[in-house]
């Protein structure tokens, strides 16, 4: 039980952070459809957060190399 409730902690913090991305070069209203799309995909299950966001944070960057926004590397 400890290690599923530390492996839950982990992927909840893991998911804080939205991704970074230059969105300089990306097309405006490809951007704008990104961003929609992520909100409402954070708004869509607030019962489970950490997982959400992992989820969104993957669709977001995703959606982002279509536009031809790039992943900052941290």
């Amino acid at each position: 039980m400890k290690k599923f409730l530390a492996l839950a902690a982990a992927l909840a913090l893991a998911g804080c952070a939205t991704p970074d991305i230059d969105w300089s070069g990306a097309d405006q209203q490809c951007s704008m459809h990104c961003s929609d799309a992520y909100n409402q995909c954070l708004a869509s299950n607030p019962l489970t957060p950490g997982i959400q966001k992992l989820n969104c944070n993957s669709s977001l960057k995703l959606c982002a190399s279509t536009c031809g926004g790039k992943l900052v590397s941290n």
